[in-house]
């Protein structure tokens, strides 16, 4: 077996491996994608780097050919097919908005993780009954009573290391996002007299905004880009999540 891609679809016809937008790889080659200080937990099959989809072969072997049982943890094909979207959802954003820059990508990375991470989770849908992450956030807050977005910048698995859809990091960042994504609009609005009426699409646009002022020398996080350009007082989108996570551990919100 080929120690860089296996030899075995999907991929783009008459593309080669290397050119494709879904991969297949090793274990070993699936471990060289990262740094020691940055390793993902053992239930993590996928990533995506450099413009594709990136699959570790054993993840791919257990869950569509054999028990399902990887990392630690079983998985369905229903699982593999969300996760999928998930990734495919952070390629989208890396190539039309950061044109595949890994450098910008991690910097963004590093101070507004929770940012990709909330919006590549709301693409397939938020998978926790709001139930059970009331449960999960009650129980975490309880033992870390500052805890917000800003804990789920760099080791995002450093929260919570469980499985996406069980994941207090992935699950509060898909439903703060969404708690977001009116107001993101409105404010984007409000600074250039665009609506964008798509689903996230104000999000979406305010990215183009980081990403451009990024490109001017800029070396900001995404809720400080947001707040300068549309001359809001610093704090405020934080002071709202603030607000927001109150009402979810009250009851009163999702």
């Amino acid at each position: 077996m080929n120690d860089d891609i296996y030899n075995s679809p999907p991929y783009e016809s008459g593309k080669q491996p290397s050119e494709a937008p879904v991969a297949v790889v090793t274990p070993r080659t699936w471990q060289s994608l990262f740094s020691p200080s940055n390793s993902p937990p053992e239930w993590a099959g996928c990533c995506t780097r450099e413009g594709r989809v990136i699959y570790n072969g054993e993840y791919v072997n257990r869950v569509l050919c054999g028990d399902g049982y990887y990392g630690g943890h079983r998985f369905d094909v229903q699982y593999f097919y969300r996760e999928f979207i998930h990734e495919l959802s952070h390629q989208d954003l890396n190539i039309s908005i950061f044109g595949g820059s890994e450098e910008m990508i991690d910097f963004f990375a590093g101070n507004s993780n929770w940012v990709f991470e909330g919006l590549a989770e709301l693409t397939p849908g938020i998978r926790q009954s709001t139930s059970d992450f009331r449960r999960l956030l009650q129980t975490h807050v309880g033992e870390h009573p500052d805890f917000s977005s800003q804990d789920l910048n760099g080791d995002f698995w450093r929260v919570d290391d469980g499985p996406a859809g069980l994941n207090l990091a992935y699950q509060y960042s898909a439903r703060l996002v969404r708690r977001l994504a009116s107001i993101l609009s409105q404010l984007y609005y409000k600074s250039t007299g665009y609506l964008n009426t798509k689903p996230y699409g104000g999000l979406v646009c305010w990215w183009e905004v980081a990403r451009n002022r990024y490109l001017g020398g800029q070396r900001e996080s995404f809720i400080d880009a947001v707040e300068d350009v549309a001359s809001v007082r610093q704090g405020t989108l934080l002071s709202i999540e603030r607000q927001w996570r109150s009402d979810v551990l009250n009851g009163t919100a999702e």
